[in-house]
Parts: structure tokens; sequence; C-alpha cells
């Protein structure tokens, strides 16, 4: 493995034995991949930078914060973000999240969206799970 310099202002580059390129965030230790997944502005997002990385696929599952936000204007706003825009969409969004996602402790837990009460019986078992991992900020 060697290291290439592109130039003053690039980065720099491993090269690797097969002739690959790896980049240092790549090589960061996964505890620093984890806090910064875990400071993205969404669980979604943090879900899709697994795409980046065969390595990172997963390590979401691990992240100690959980923000999901629902709102009708998502898509307006943001239109290239794959918000659910019903509200039983966003359950079964968080639901499934939920189901994948074991940290070992929970910072942060905050689920935005208006409350429906057909959806009580899923609140309930959000605040649930947020207790069970001891979480620290629950909104």
């Amino acid at each position: 493995m060697e290291t290439v310099e592109e130039g003053q202002n690039q980065r720099k580059i491993l090269k690797l034995a097969d002739g690959g390129e790896e980049d240092r965030i790549s090589n960061l230790p996964d505890c620093l991949i984890l806090e910064i997944l875990s400071r993205l502005h969404s669980t979604q997002d943090a879900i899709r930078t697994g795409a980046l990385s065969k390595r990172w696929i997963h390590l979401w599952t691990s992240i100690t914060t959980l923000i999901f936000t629902h709102s009708e204007l998502d898509d307006t706003l943001t239109p290239c973000r794959k918000t659910p825009t019903s509200r039983s969409d966003f359950v079964s969004l968080v639901d499934k999240t939920l189901t994948q996602c074991r940290p070992s402790k929970l910072k942060k837990f905050i689920v935005s969206t208006t409350y429906d009460s057909r959806f009580e019986s899923q609140v309930n078992q959000w605040v649930y799970y947020a207790i069970n991992f001891n979480v620290e900020e629950l909104i």
C-alpha cells in the first residue's frame, strides 16, 4: 500500500495492492463513523449513508441517536428525499427501523409527527423501546 498525493489541496489516497483506492474516511474506526451517522439530520439519512461503503451498510443499526420526522410538507420542501407522505407509511417506517436497530445505549430518540390516536399502540411501543435502551433524551 502506498500513499499518493495528487496536489496541495487534494486529498491523499491510499493505493491498494490490487490497484483500487481507499479514502481516509473508509479507514476511520467504527466508533467514529457511528458518531458521524448519529449526528445526521435523520435516521433515514444515516441508513442511506450506509450505501457508501460495504463496511458501513449495517453500522447504522448501532447508532445512538434516532430521529424520525414526518410532515405532509416534506415532499414539497425537499422533493429529492423519499420521506413517507402518509402517516401509516411513516409509522411503518419507524416500526421497521426499530426492529433492525440495536444500540447499546440510546442517547436521543425523537419522533416528530402529528399525533393520531389510530397509532396509539405503536407510539407506546416506541416509548417502551426508548426506555428499554435507557434513552437520555426522549422527544
